[in-house]
């Protein structure tokens, strides 16, 4: 997973029992790395969409390598996670600005300080809106019951 900027209250190793909004970051984040790796990703994919053909010059010389060539891609826990963590950004649906900006942060694979200057926003305030967004999240997952995992 791409490396974010340190927010305050990171997720700790111990597997917590409730949601906060440093495991619901860490989990959109997670989302949109999975996103990535998809054919036909919006926020752009390395990943090849049809099947690669090899001919037989291609095998000449591959060695005798029996270890399979892992593909990138997502299984479809991975999938159904990324699903998961995606339709909790609909919880923000009355707060436009944080979920916007939750959602550019979690995608984001470069840097926050030329994001929000071209977006002539101020870093506070997007990092404010940041950890509002994800704490609403975390308020409204553990109010409907919902297990962390």
């Amino acid at each position: 997973m791409s490396q974010k900027p340190a927010l305050p209250h990171q997720v700790s190793q111990i597997h917590p029992q409730v949601w906060d909004g440093a495991l619901v970051r860490n989990r959109l984040c997670e989302a949109f790395e999975i996103e990535r790796r998809l054919p036909g990703s919006r926020h752009g994919s390395a990943a090849w969409p049809f099947p690669i053909v090899y001919s037989f010059a291609d095998m000449v010389g591959r060695g005798t390598s029996t270890e399979p060539v892992r593909l990138r891609g997502a299984t479809s826990a991975e999938i159904a996670r990324m699903d998961e963590a995606m339709s909790w950004l609909r919880i923000l649906s009355g707060y436009r600005d944080e979920q916007r900006y939750l959602a550019a942060w979690a995608a984001s694979t470069g840097s926050v300080r030329l994001m929000c200057e071209r977006r002539n926003i101020p870093r506070r305030t997007f990092y404010r809106r940041i950890m509002d967004g994800s704490e609403r999240i975390a308020n409204v997952l553990n109010h409907r019951g919902i297990a962390v995992r």
